[in-house]
């Protein structure tokens, strides 16, 4: 496949091994940490299940956050309760999760309808986390085809039949999700690392239209 990150980076890296140590959800853009030896990408992932490693996204959400710090702790797991199968559920018996938020700045739509920018940090690693937490305390990205407000759309998106309305729905072509920062050790030396990756350009664009 053409446009998968590691086709992507054979060809930007010819010659060189670029493994990734974690996963991003496919429309999510930003930084995603890749080991360029199987040592490292192994010390890497084992950083990751440790939670060595600090991660924080940006995300548009339609909304007004009544608080602007909150913690949402909702255990998560995949119950086949909707017509889209990769839709995890806050459930009793899923796996814990838990996601610290913080409302960066609050501005509306040209409609109207409140948008607040949020930090994201998962303290978990579950799939989903930080739109399935979003969900759960009634809020949605921007864009997003499978928590926000007609979940079916992603299972159009898949049989690219997509509505006009739909489109105007999500008002976006992706979900709004950033992986911003990211600060872990490197896999040889140790050293703590941070990095930081700003806004994609379709999010800012987005973003900036709002006032």
């Amino acid at each position: 496949m053409e446009h998968t990150l590691t086709a992507i980076a054979r060809a930007a890296y010819p010659g060189r091994t670029v493994d990734p140590a974690h996963r991003l959800d496919r429309e999510t853009s930003g930084l995603l940490a890749c080991g360029c030896n199987p040592r490292a990408t192994r010390i890497l992932k084992i950083a990751f299940a440790r939670c060595q490693v600090a991660k924080t996204y940006l995300a548009l959400a339609l909304g007004a956050p009544a608080d602007d710090r909150f913690t949402v702790t909702a255990a998560l797991k995949l119950t086949g309760a909707s017509g889209v199968r990769v839709r995890m559920h806050a459930a009793a018996d899923g796996l814990p999760a838990v996601t610290e938020f913080e409302v960066l700045e609050r501005r509306r739509l040209q409609c109207g309808e409140p948008l607040a920018l949020l930090a994201c940090r998962p303290r978990t690693g579950r799939q989903h986390q930080v739109r399935a937490h979003l969900h759960h305390v009634g809020l949605h990205l921007v864009g997003d085809k499978i928590y926000g407000h007609d979940e079916m759309i992603f299972d159009r998106f898949t049989r690219s039949a997509m509505t006009d309305a739909d489109r105007a729905a999500l008002r976006l072509s992706r979900q709004a999700l950033h992986a911003w920062r990211l600060a872990l050790p490197h896999p040889g030396t140790g050293k703590p690392l941070s990095f930081e990756a700003p806004f994609a350009a379709d999010i800012q664009e987005f973003w900036d239209g709002c006032r």
